[in-house]
């Protein structure tokens, strides 16, 4: 067993080279921000251009585009999503806003205890009708 415990220790010495003791976090912080970042931090597009650059964006990868000019259009054309992509059912996060979802029947999870495990912490489902 000698040999095996000598191999081991060579081992361990190697990996202790490899990571010298003056790994600091404060140096390792300070190389880390001493690292040049010239790419642009703002972009140079007025927001109309920005969000049409999103939404096609979103169109590139398949997801659909719904436009309301104003609040007061949301809750239809929610509503008009949900039927277009004929779902029954979705979540809906406990910070969505309930008058968005005017036509759209709301069930609380706690009483139809269908919320997959993964999304536990959705407190309605929204049924389209």
């Amino acid at each position: 067993m000698p040999e095996a415990n000598s191999a081991r220790e060579e081992i361990l010495a190697h990996i202790r080279s490899s990571n010298p003791p003056d790994n600091d976090d404060t140096r390792l912080i300070q190389e880390w921000m001493a690292i040049r970042r010239p790419f642009r931090r703002k972009g140079q597009l007025d927001p109309e251009d920005r969000l049409q650059l999103f939404e096609d964006r979103l169109n590139d990868y398949g997801a659909g585009v719904h436009h309301a000019i104003s609040q007061t259009e949301l809750p239809p054309v929610i509503a008009a999503a949900i039927q277009a992509r004929g779902k029954r059912k979705m979540l809906v996060p406990p910070e969505f806003p309930q008058a968005w979802l005017r036509y759209v029947l709301c069930v609380p999870t706690k009483s139809l205890s269908l919320c997959p495990k993964p999304w536990r912490s959705c407190t309605r489902w929204a049924h389209g009708l």
